[in-house]
């Protein structure tokens, strides 16, 4: 997973401003490539493109300045959905560069920890629990780590990143959430997915 992923954690997890939704009275969500059906949760709407990519930049600078880098995206994204202002679920497709990063299980262990390494440094006044598992969703096997963030005060947001390869792509699902029974709604339709390419 790109830095800019877990950059775009973050930022979702500082932004306490407004944002506007896009109208949609679309049941569900259908991607050809991965001949994917999503049912959209009850609740959900488009996410505001424009609001969207300021908050992904956001996160990106943040990501940029602590590490001294520039980062590249050439994440495509599938869809973004958003209930209230705290509760977010995207869809994101990359090319998987194997000769580059190697087998698919051990980089997915590896972006495990610094998905946690990175969440820890950038956010050190709040307490950090983690765990993994391998999800079954449609009968196929998703890498996924679950986050939870309790901060000074005690608000408490979650994340929920779900991933795999499918044909040279990884597909990653990534669930950001203040509001544990929209959290549940958005898990609850992704495990209802239906995939055509199994592999």
């Amino acid at each position: 997973m790109p830095k800019c992923l877990i950059a775009l954690f973050i930022a979702v997890f500082a932004l306490s401003a407004s944002s506007r939704a896009q109208n949609t009275d679309a049941a569900e969500f259908y991607n050809e490539d991965l001949k994917w059906t999503l049912p959209i949760a009850d609740s959900f709407v488009g996410a505001n493109p424009e609001r969207w990519k300021a908050v992904q930049d956001k996160g990106k600078k943040g990501i940029e300045d602590t590490y001294n880098t520039q980062l590249k995206n050439k994440v495509a994204t599938l869809i973004i959905l958003k209930c209230g202002n705290d509760n977010f679920f995207e869809a994101t497709s990359e090319k998987y560069d194997e000769e580059r990063k190697g087998n698919y299980l051990p980089f997915c262990r590896h972006m495990n920890d610094v998905i946690y390494t990175t969440f820890t440094t950038q956010r050190s006044d709040a307490g950090i629990d983690t765990s993994t598992a391998v999800d079954m969703i449609d009968g196929l096997p998703f890498q996924t780590i679950n986050i939870k963030c309790t901060f000074p005060g005690g608000a408490i947001k979650y994340v929920s990143i779900a991933r795999r390869l499918f044909a040279g792509r990884e597909l990653t699902v990534s669930m950001m959430y203040a509001d544990v029974a929209a959290g549940n709604r958005m898990k609850d339709a992704f495990r209802k997915s239906k995939f055509g390419v199994r592999e």
